[in-house]
């Protein structure tokens, strides 16, 4: 006989079925404060930024309607514990949860690799005498006046650590 199992959301959003239907994503930006973007229209019984399932802060909230109406905002690991309704496809919800994901690591890495980028240049602008009075690497481009600085700022490292060393310093 098949055991009828309670959803993992019944004690902390009510009733279901539970179904998907929207996002908002909070953001700290250091000149604006707190920036809320997405659905802001949705408006929750706690707020965002608290998963009202299991209470872990969230900047990804994740807008679920219950079955009386009502609606809570979760992270991105409780929103894949909601029920597929005729609105929207669970299918779909993981996607754009995937998408937000990789989303948020790309941009990350980007970050990351301009901050590396600005302090490379940094670097070759505090060490720009010495650097103006090496040559070029390529002869031609050394017989034309070009010096080690003409050549890394054209070719800007990735970090200060290979300018550094493309520098032979």
């Amino acid at each position: 006989m098949a055991e009828n199992k309670e959803h993992p959301f019944r004690k902390s959003l009510g009733i279901g079925p539970y179904s998907y239907v929207g996002f908002v994503e909070i953001k700290l930006d250091p000149r604006r404060g707190t920036v809320v973007t997405g659905d802001t229209h949705l408006k929750v019984e706690n707020g965002f930024g608290t998963c009202d399932h299991c209470s872990h802060g969230i900047m990804n909230c994740y807008i679920v309607r219950n079955g009386e109406g009502k609606l809570y905002s979760v992270g991105s690991e409780c929103i894949m514990k909601t029920d597929a309704d005729d609105q929207y496809d669970m299918d779909e919800v993981v996607r754009a949860v995937k998408r937000k994901k990789n989303a948020m690591i790309s941009a990350k890495r980007q970050d990351k690799a301009f901050k590396a980028r600005v302090e490379a240049k940094a670097w070759i602008e505090a060490n720009a005498d010495t650097l103006k009075s090496m040559p070029h690497p390529n002869a031609y481009f050394a017989s034309q006046g070009k010096t080690k600085y003409d050549w890394l700022m054209y070719y800007l490292p990735k970090n200060a650590e290979e300018a550094k060393h493309k520098a032979g310093l």
